[in-house]
């Protein structure tokens, strides 16, 4: 392909969204590529993009909260999201990976530490770096603004987060109680020092 061809073929991956309109059908028939082929492309070289992580604008709000939906049985609403981005002591965060919004973490400050209230990552971009380049935000964040620790809970059945977690550098604090509804469930509490 030339340059201007795989400019727009570029052009196709990093707006996802768009690809199903007319002109980009009929670009990639001249460029002998079905919709398919299009598709599959995109998700590929997608997954390799770079996650790019920056501060989560009202804009954000719908997409957070269709990750949110798909993430948690005890799922915020939009409002509630949108609620949390407003408030002066809230941290939040989305990730992107080929323009595509893929993961957000949402956190709350209290004197020198953040608690991290959600953070969700689409199914399809997990164990691709997208949880761990949220995570070095935040760090980079907590940093810049002299915070000390970082805390956290987990519903003690997710391992498979509790996991992640530790590979992050937290350390387990403790159990409380049926803390969780929806089903009902203990939580682990983690939390992280922030070197100075």
């Amino acid at each position: 392909w030339s340059s201007s061809e795989t400019q727009i073929i570029d052009r196709l991956i990093t707006r996802f969204d768009e690809i199903f309109n007319d002109e980009y059908r009929a670009r990639a028939e001249e460029l002998g590529m079905s919709i398919d082929d299009v598709v599959i492309l995109a998700s590929i070289i997608e997954k390799e993009a770079k996650t790019e992580v920056r501060e989560m604008t009202i804009e954000d709000g719908a997409v957070v909260a269709e990750i949110e939906h798909q993430s948690f049985s005890d799922a915020w609403s939009e409002k509630a999201i949108l609620e949390t981005l407003e408030q002066n002591n809230s941290v939040c965060f989305v990730a992107e990976k080929a323009g595509k919004r893929v993961g957000y973490l949402l956190g709350y400050t209290a004197v020198d530490e953040v608690e991290i209230a959600r953070i969700a990552v689409i199914d399809e971009m997990k164990r691709q770096g997208v949880g761990h380049a949220l995570m070095l935000a935040l760090k980079a964040w907590s940093k810049e603004h002299q915070i000390a620790k970082v805390l956290l809970d987990v519903r003690e059945s997710n391992q498979a987060a509790g996991a992640f977690y530790a590979r992050e550098g937290f350390i387990n604090d403790g159990v409380r109680k049926a803390f969780y509804q929806d089903p009902k469930e203990d939580a682990v509490l983690m939390s992280l020092e922030i070197d100075k």
